[in-house]
């Protein structure tokens, strides 16, 4: 029982890191997409 709670957990931390990464790189995308088109 130990042993599922621990991988239970560490797919949570996971899933979190990951959706905390693909946030950051749209909003960097976004942005970009912003400046390139302000420059324009």
């Amino acid at each position: 029982m130990e042993n599922i709670f621990s991988n239970y957990g560490i797919e949570i931390v996971v899933g979190m890191i990951v959706s905390v990464l693909v946030f950051i790189f749209l909003r960097v995308i976004y942005f970009g997409c912003i400046k390139k088109e302000s420059e324009n």
